[in-house]
């Protein structure tokens, strides 16, 4: 019997113990308030974070540069340019105005081709008679004062694109120029005993009262050899 009585105290003891306990936890929980700030954490909503792209998925990769395109890739020397070549360049003569007529066979004192400062008496010029195709060898020759130009004075006339020089004399010249001081040149035209009326016309119709003239001129300058009056037909250039 006494076997049977601790036997059932010892469970009323464990029954006890097990209702303390439980009730014990059944006021911790009843008296249980919840912190304020940590309800606040748990209900903060959590921070946005920026989605970054990946740079390397969008960045192209580097060119690959082979041999071949470094060496394009580097500098040339440039050639150097060949000299320009320099074009001669022409003198000119001294440029001046003069008054100009023409003379020919039956107007020269005497009739004919003499003239006054022939080369066998005057080395500076260069025919014996009047004469002359007009280029800078073959001056046709002109007559004027001598104090003006003297013999073998080389001129260039352009409007009839043929050189003179200075191999005669001319009354009318000298007089124009000793008295009033104008230049007066009387240029010969290739002609002879024939076509009178006609070489009159043609002497009249290259006559100019003032017209610009080359004096010592370079011995290039543009010629045509046709003489000014045709002494087999009489027609006038």
């Amino acid at each position: 019997m006494k076997f049977i009585k601790a036997k059932k105290s010892r469970k009323l003891l464990i029954l006890t113990l097990i209702s303390v306990v439980g009730l014990g936890s059944s006021v911790l929980l009843n008296n249980y308030t919840p912190n304020k700030s940590s309800t606040e954490v748990e209900s903060m909503p959590l921070p946005l974070t920026e989605k970054t792209e990946d740079v390397s998925l969008n960045t192209p990769p580097p060119p690959v540069t082979n041999e071949s395109e470094k060496k394009e890739a580097l500098p040339t020397t440039p050639k150097p340019s060949a000299k320009p070549t320099q074009e001669p360049t022409t003198k000119s003569g001294d440029y001046t105005n003069v008054y100009i007529t023409y003379y020919g066979w039956y107007d020269n004192s005497p009739s004919g081709k003499n003239i006054a400062y022939p080369h066998k008496k005057y080395s500076a010029s260069i025919h014996d008679k009047a004469g002359g195709t007009g280029s800078y060898k073959d001056p046709i020759t002109f007559a004027t004062d001598r104090d003006l130009y003297k013999p073998g004075t080389i001129i260039y006339v352009p409007y009839i694109k043929k050189y003179i020089i200075m191999e005669d004399m001319c009354e009318g010249c000298i007089e124009n120029w000793q008295d009033e001081k104008r230049k007066h040149i009387d240029i010969w035209i290739e002609s002879k005993d024939s076509f009178e009326d006609e070489l009159y016309q043609c002497q009249r119709k290259y006559t100019r009262s003032s017209i610009e003239v080359e004096l010592n001129p370079p011995s290039d300058r543009e010629v045509n050899k046709t003489p000014l009056f045709n002494t087999s037909t009489g027609k006038c250039l």
